[in-house]
């Protein structure tokens, strides 16, 4: 059966680009990688084991961390990952998985010994809304609720959310949103998460580390241990996965998936999708890689698109689709328009 491809997402971006060069490899259509979603988090004590279900979740090996720990990965399907367990103090922890083909999921997990409920006491004076993230099933009775009053270092992760004076802040960690003065709408979970953020708005960081040294920056999102760590201005990214835009200080409207994604960035309006997109560019803005790897020689180019290819060093306003060697067939539907094909590889 001959099949064509359409560019999927990218509606005919490539050939549609007036007097640009296009470098076109053979490829076959790609299906899109689903989001996974984790749905519980199953500790069990006496074989120091968790076990992570949800959907989607792609046929390969994952990253696994909690809180500030890498966990060995013994076993995964598309429903449930199976990993060993370091010994833990009570707290709630970061869960994060990311798989290689450059998409991810978290999961709050609150790790704590329950007892036997005593006798109920006075009620209290009545407190102001807030934020709760913890996810306790009670299918595990290693995971019931920690108590808040016993929190811990913030290393240890065990604190309680709060909501950040009357800005609508919400934190949950040691040295979270300590420097906050005017910012607002924030929200930090995980150790050093937004700690030099003071008047930052609207920024949501995940992960140990994350955002950790913004000060004045809007409208970012980042999820995964250091992921924008260098961040102090940037405004408008989106950073998702462990070392996703990790040097960055000014940089805007990013778009960083998969580990390491973007990871020396300093530019502004690039896209990387999947482990280690455009991983060594440093200068560059305007470029799109998507894939394994996709535009990790690119090292200072811009404008350049790059869909299953590494790229070069320094080319500017190139498309490259496809590897030599590895793909050798493509099927287009309609006219090329515009441009000129400056290689095809058989």
């Amino acid at each position: 059966m001959t099949r064509k491809w359409s560019f999927w997402s990218l509606a005919g971006l490539a050939l549609s680009v007036a007097a640009g060069v296009v470098y076109v490899q053979a490829n076959a259509q790609a299906p899109a990688v689903p989001q996974p979603l984790i749905t519980e988090a199953l500790i069990n004590v006496e074989t120091a084991a968790l076990t992570v279900n949800g959907y989607d979740f792609p046929a390969s090996i994952p990253e696994v961390t909690l809180g500030m720990n890498e966990l060995a990965v013994v076993s995964a399907s598309d429903s449930a990952v199976l990993a060993g367990l370091p010994e833990l103090l009570p707290g709630t922890y970061l869960l994060a998985a990311t798989w290689p083909e450059g998409v991810g999921a978290v999961f709050f997990l609150t790790v704590g010994a329950a007892g036997p409920a005593g006798p109920p006491g006075p009620q209290g004076p009545q407190g102001g809304s807030g934020v709760f993230l913890s996810s306790t099933p009670e299918s595990s009775s290693a995971m019931a609720a920690g108590n808040p009053a016993a929190a811990r270092d913030a290393a240890e992760g065990a604190y309680t959310p709060q909501d950040h004076g009357s800005n609508n802040n919400t934190h949950l960690g040691g040295r979270t949103l300590e420097a906050v003065t005017t910012g607002r709408g924030n929200t930090a979970v995980g150790s050093d998460t937004l700690r030099a953020a003071t008047t930052g708005e609207q920024n949501a960081g995940y992960g140990w580390q994350t955002l950790r040294s913004l000060t004045t920056g809007r409208s970012n999102l980042a999820i995964g241990t250091a992921s924008m760590v260098r961040a102090i201005d940037a405004s408008s990214n989106t950073a998702i996965g462990s070392d996703t835009l990790k040097a960055t200080e000014s940089g805007e409207d990013n778009v960083a998936i998969g580990t390491g994604a973007l990871l020396f960035s300093l530019g502004n309006q690039n896209v990387g999708i999947g482990r280690s997109a455009l991983r060594r560019n440093e200068e560059g803005s305007g470029n799109i890689a998507i894939g394994y790897g996709a535009g990790r020689n690119s090292i200072s180019g811009s404008n350049n698109v790059y869909i299953g290819n590494a790229g070069t060093r320094d080319e500017e306003g190139v498309i490259r689709i496809g590897t030599e060697g590895v793909h050798n067939r493509i099927y287009l539907a309609g006219d090329i328009v515009g441009g000129t094909v400056g290689a095809v590889y058989q």
